[in-house]
Protein backbone atom coordinates (compact mmCIF):
# COMPACT_ATOMS: atom_id res chain seq x y z
CA UNK A 1 0.00 0.00 0.00
CA UNK A 2 3.25 1.92 0.66
CA UNK A 3 4.34 1.55 -3.01
CA UNK A 4 1.09 2.91 -4.45
CA UNK A 5 0.76 5.74 -2.09
CA UNK A 6 4.10 6.89 -3.48
CA UNK A 7 3.01 5.90 -7.18
CA UNK A 8 0.33 7.96 -7.04
CA UNK A 9 2.53 11.41 -6.53
CA UNK A 10 4.80 10.09 -9.66
CA UNK A 11 3.87 11.99 -12.93
CA UNK A 12 2.08 10.01 -15.63
CA UNK A 13 4.38 11.41 -17.98
CA UNK A 14 7.36 9.33 -16.54
CA UNK A 15 6.24 5.94 -17.56
CA UNK A 16 9.79 4.37 -16.59
CA UNK A 17 10.02 5.68 -13.45
CA UNK A 18 6.55 4.10 -12.60
CA UNK A 19 7.74 0.39 -13.42
CA UNK A 20 11.04 1.16 -11.56
CA UNK A 21 9.36 2.18 -8.53
CA UNK A 22 6.16 -0.60 -9.09
CA UNK A 23 9.05 -2.86 -9.19
CA UNK A 24 11.14 -2.28 -6.12
CA UNK A 25 7.74 -2.00 -4.51
CA UNK A 26 6.50 -5.50 -5.51
CA UNK A 27 10.16 -6.67 -4.93
CA UNK A 28 9.62 -5.25 -0.90
CA UNK A 29 6.56 -6.87 -0.50
CA UNK A 30 8.73 -10.30 -1.61
CA UNK A 31 11.75 -9.37 0.73
CA UNK A 32 9.32 -8.56 3.94
CA UNK A 33 7.59 -11.85 3.23
CA UNK A 34 10.91 -13.83 3.53
CA UNK A 35 11.10 -14.03 7.02
CA UNK A 36 7.45 -15.86 7.91
CA UNK A 37 9.22 -18.86 6.05
CA UNK A 38 11.98 -19.38 8.56
CA UNK A 39 9.90 -18.59 11.53
CA UNK A 40 6.88 -20.74 10.27
CA UNK A 41 6.59 -23.55 12.61
CA UNK A 42 5.61 -27.27 10.64
CA UNK A 43 5.35 -28.79 13.93
CA UNK A 44 2.62 -26.99 15.29
CA UNK A 45 -1.19 -26.93 13.89
CA UNK A 46 -3.28 -24.73 13.72
CA UNK A 47 -2.71 -20.48 12.53
CA UNK A 48 0.34 -18.62 13.42
CA UNK A 49 1.27 -14.70 12.82
CA UNK A 50 -2.23 -13.71 14.43
CA UNK A 51 -3.83 -11.22 14.63
CA UNK A 52 -7.12 -10.26 16.44
CA UNK A 53 -8.99 -7.18 17.15
CA UNK A 54 -12.71 -6.17 17.87
CA UNK A 55 -14.15 -4.76 15.22
CA UNK A 56 -17.61 -3.73 15.46
CA UNK A 57 -18.00 -4.66 19.54
CA UNK A 58 -21.69 -3.84 19.68
CA UNK A 59 -22.48 -6.97 17.17
CA UNK A 60 -19.56 -8.95 18.40
CA UNK A 61 -17.88 -8.44 15.02
CA UNK A 62 -14.18 -9.34 15.51
CA UNK A 63 -10.92 -9.05 13.20
CA UNK A 64 -9.14 -11.88 12.95
CA UNK A 65 -6.02 -13.09 10.11
CA UNK A 66 -3.24 -15.60 10.26
CA UNK A 67 -1.31 -17.84 8.33
CA UNK A 68 -1.75 -21.81 8.19
CA UNK A 69 0.51 -24.05 5.90
CA UNK A 70 -1.13 -24.11 2.85
CA UNK A 71 -1.54 -19.92 3.59
CA UNK A 72 2.11 -19.79 3.44
CA UNK A 73 2.56 -21.60 0.24
CA UNK A 74 0.09 -19.34 -1.79
CA UNK A 75 1.35 -16.36 -0.04
CA UNK A 76 5.04 -16.51 -0.72
CA UNK A 77 3.58 -17.52 -4.49
CA UNK A 78 1.78 -14.40 -4.97
CA UNK A 79 4.97 -12.45 -3.78
CA UNK A 80 7.58 -14.25 -5.62
CA UNK A 81 4.97 -14.04 -8.76
CA UNK A 82 4.12 -10.29 -7.95
CA UNK A 83 7.52 -9.65 -8.00
CA UNK A 84 8.97 -11.41 -10.60
CA UNK A 85 6.59 -10.39 -13.07
CA UNK A 86 7.85 -7.04 -13.50
CA UNK A 87 11.23 -7.91 -14.11
CA UNK A 88 9.84 -10.56 -16.77
CA UNK A 89 8.06 -7.28 -18.22
CA UNK A 90 10.91 -4.98 -18.32
CA UNK A 91 13.10 -7.68 -20.84
CA UNK A 92 10.43 -6.75 -23.57
CA UNK A 93 10.04 -3.55 -26.00
CA UNK A 94 7.11 -2.00 -26.95
CA UNK A 95 3.40 -1.93 -25.76
CA UNK A 96 2.55 -5.34 -26.48
CA UNK A 97 5.34 -6.76 -24.21
CA UNK A 98 4.03 -4.53 -21.49
CA UNK A 99 0.35 -6.28 -21.72
CA UNK A 100 -1.15 -6.13 -17.73
CA UNK A 101 -3.80 -9.27 -18.95
CA UNK A 102 -3.24 -12.36 -16.01
CA UNK A 103 -1.32 -14.76 -18.33
CA UNK A 104 1.10 -11.98 -20.05
CA UNK A 105 3.99 -13.33 -19.32
CA UNK A 106 3.66 -16.76 -20.15
CA UNK A 107 0.84 -15.97 -22.82
CA UNK A 108 1.91 -14.44 -26.06
CA UNK A 109 -0.68 -13.53 -28.47
CA UNK A 110 -0.76 -14.52 -32.23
Amino acid sequence: MAGLAVLLFIPSESKRLMRIWANLAAFAGFLVSLPLVSRFRADVSGFQFEERASWIPTLGVNYHIGIDGISLLLLMLTTLVGSSRFFLLERGSGPASRDTTPCSCCCRRA
